[in-house]
Order: structure tokens, then sequence, then C-alpha cells
């Protein structure tokens, strides 16, 4: 697979001692790798705590919510007893992973669950080739 971009390949082989000596192949897939990295570990962060995976679960069900309808649905469907504080610290979390994008409209604003961010996991661990039909994923 080559890397998307040849510009952060060629300035990640500048500072790579004994480039040359590894196949191009591997620098690529090395360079995506380091590229996708942090984002990906934000997304496990974000996905590490019940609370903000409880957050999410509420808005897939109802996307387009304020922090109030959060709070409220979160504190009546899970007994959930967190501060408005702590629920906005957690959704911070999950924007700044890429799971939640949020829109102002007026003096609210509106919170939506994205998915695009659990993509590079799914390519990565989920959909694996068939190698001698030993390995069928769904």
């Amino acid at each position: 697979m080559a890397c998307p971009s040849a510009a952060i390949l060629d300035s990640w082989v500048s500072v790579l001692p004994g480039w040359r000596s590894f196949p191009s192949t591997y620098l690529d897939r090395q360079a995506l790798t380091c590229v996708t990295c942090s984002r990906v570990g934000d997304v496990f962060k974000a996905l590490a705590d019940p609370t903000r995976r409880i957050i999410l679960d509420e808005l897939t069900d109802r996307n387009g919510q304020t922090l109030f309808e959060i709070c409220s649905r979160l504190t009546t469907k899970h007994h959930l007893g967190s501060s408005r504080q702590a629920i906005s610290q957690h959704l911070d979390v999950l924007e700044t992973a890429g799971l939640v994008e949020t829109r102002r409209e007026g003096r609210y604003k509106f919170h939506y669950i994205n998915t695009r961010p659990l993509e590079p996991i799914i390519e990565r661990w989920l959909k694996k080739p068939e190698k001698d039909g030993l390995y069928r994923r769904p």
C-alpha cells in the first residue's frame, strides 16, 4: 500500500537513518502508520471510558443533541449522576478524537456522532484478506 502523501513520506525518509536499506513498501507502511497512529490512539482513548461509550450510544439513538439533552438522557436512562461539566469534558475528548462533531445554532450547540475515525481500525483489524479460504469475516 502506498503512502497517501509523497511529501509526508519524503519528510520522514530524510530523518530516518539507513532508510535505503528498507524496501519502499516497508517505508510507505511505516510512514502511513506514523501519520495515522496518533489519531487512532485518540479514538481508543476516547472509547476506553464507559461514560463516553454511553454518550456515543445516546447519539446513535438520537443524533444532534444539546448538552442538556445528553445529560438528561444519561440521568434518566442510565442513572448516571455526572455533572454537566463532566459530560462536557467527555464530549470534548470525543470531539478531539473526531467521534463527535458539533454545530452551533444560536446559543445552542448540537452534538453529532461521526464514525469515520473508526474506519482505519476496521480496515486494519477487521477486514483481513482471505488467505487460502481459512479466514472469512462477514
